[in-house]
């Protein structure tokens, strides 16, 4: 079963707002798609003791099986990185992208937002502790138009340092 993450999110026509709440994916069985929060960071590989990685296959499943996404090409765009070193914040910045990009209920102007709107989305901190660990997928999934015509679905994706946790003991 999938683990809770705490998350800060904001929809897009909510630049003031400053919701924290932990998402419930509420798993097994069949699922609709209004099941999965609108915006959310989803564990879909959890780390554990000992270098060992399990991948949450219901978790993964709820995102990319949701009915405007499941039959398209996925790409992902992921950031990968040494931890502590700013991989959320700079998620962040693609998640105001994105929902500037893709959401049509996204607010005008610049997609960077006013210089005082904090950035939110996946968690992150200050400081040398771990905020996150596994692999974290953005439950909300993005349809882009390529060039061509084909409609693909964008998945954004945060390492959480596990590639690099097995060199720290090595």
């Amino acid at each position: 079963m999938a683990e809770y993450v705490k998350v800060t999110h904001r929809r897009p026509s909510d630049n003031d707002s400053k919701n924290s709440e932990k998402i419930d994916l509420k798993m097994g069985g069949d699922f609709e798609e209004d099941s999965l929060p609108q915006y959310g960071a989803i564990q879909i590989v959890k780390s554990e003791e000992k270098h060992k990685f399990i991948l949450d296959y219901e978790a993964l499943e709820r995102i990319l099986l949701q009915d405007h996404v499941k039959d398209k090409h996925v790409v992902v765009v992921s950031v990968a990185g040494a931890f502590r070193k700013g991989k959320s914040f700079l998620l962040d910045f693609l998640l105001r992208y994105m929902n500037f990009t893709y959401i049509e209920e996204a607010p005008s102007g610049d997609w960077m937002g006013p210089d005082d709107v904090p950035l939110e989305g996946f968690s992150w901190r200050g400081g040398s502790e771990r905020d996150t660990t596994g692999i974290l997928m953005w439950s909300h999934v993005y349809i882009a138009t390529l060039p061509t015509g084909e409609k693909v679905s964008l998945c954004l994706v945060c390492s959480a340092s596990f590639v690099f946790s097995l060199s720290l003991e090595n």
